[in-house]
């Protein structure tokens, strides 16, 4: 049940975003160097562009806004997937999208959820939980990075589960 969509990418960079700026800051210091990456379209990883070096270094996205953030802040070789084009997340997923991404391989894959627990990361679309799940399949070190309204919602798509990260970066409390 595809009803629930991807909410729009300008409503979701408002929501939390001083909490996702501090997550930023955070997730950069574990950081692994790397030459390539793929960056999902959330806004969280938006936030995120802002404090890599992504100068020199190969970006894959589908997120159309963070192909516009990185070329205004780096030298950097960026490739958008092609794809079906969603006009509210900016981004792209599909049959076309999942193949390209399975012409590469990189070194880091940086992701939200739009849902998390205990069993795994949970997106509202199974093409964007598709997009995720390849990716991660194409990359070396994986890295979760999401702010604790997360745990309160609810998606249907698993797209990893917790252990399938590297490092997950949020603002709960140890407890």
């Amino acid at each position: 049940n595809d009803r629930i969509k991807e909410v729009s990418i300008e409503v979701r960079k408002k929501e939390n975003e001083e909490v996702k700026n501090e997550l930023a800051i955070i997730a950069n210091k574990y950081i692994p160097e790397f030459n390539s990456i793929f960056i999902d379209n959330s806004s969280t990883c938006l936030k995120l562009v802002k404090y890599l070096n992504l100068n020199k270094k190969l970006v894959v996205t589908n997120s159309l806004i963070i192909v516009s953030e990185i070329k205004s802040f780096y030298d950097a070789n960026i490739i958008f997937l092609g794809g079906e084009y969603d006009l509210e997340s900016m981004s792209s997923t599909g049959p076309l999208a999942y193949e390209n991404l399975n012409s590469f391989h990189f070194d880091l894959m940086v992701q939200s959820a739009a849902s998390v627990d205990i069993d795994g990361a949970y997106e509202n679309e199974l093409k964007v939980s598709t997009i995720k799940k390849i990716a991660r399949k194409r990359a070396t070190k994986h890295i979760l990075i999401f702010d604790k309204s997360k745990i309160e919602k609810s998606a249907s798509y698993k797209s990893s589960s917790l252990e399938d990260f590297d490092f997950i970066i949020c603002d709960l409390s140890d407890d």
